[in-house]
């Protein structure tokens, strides 16, 4: 527990970084990792993962960017149903016993 608290901060900071290969190339974005804490407190606090739509209207309204995260929200929604429909169409070990 107290690795895992450690390294949160970490991982937040590095979950902002990696934002930042989504943009153009040439521009120059903030630093977005306020808006990675801001949803991820939002999480805590709201059902159904609300922090998610907190962070694409901080990062909208700070820094006119809520285009790339949508696009960003949509690429992990595609990937998760994918996942999901994967893991319901394979085979199940169920015993015949």
């Amino acid at each position: 527990m107290v690795v895992a608290t450690l390294i949160a901060p970490l991982q937040i900071w590095v979950r902002g970084q990696r934002w930042w290969y989504l943009f153009p190339p040439g521009s120059n974005p903030p630093p977005l990792t306020p808006a990675m804490m801001i949803g991820y407190m939002a999480n805590n606090v709201l059902p159904l993962r609300a922090g998610e739509v907190v962070r694409i209207y901080v990062v909208a309204r700070r820094w006119s960017a809520a285009g790339l995260v949508r696009a960003r929200r949509m690429m992990s929604l595609a990937a998760n149903t994918r996942n999901q429909y994967v893991a319901e169409s394979s085979p199940s070990e169920k015993s015949f016993a």
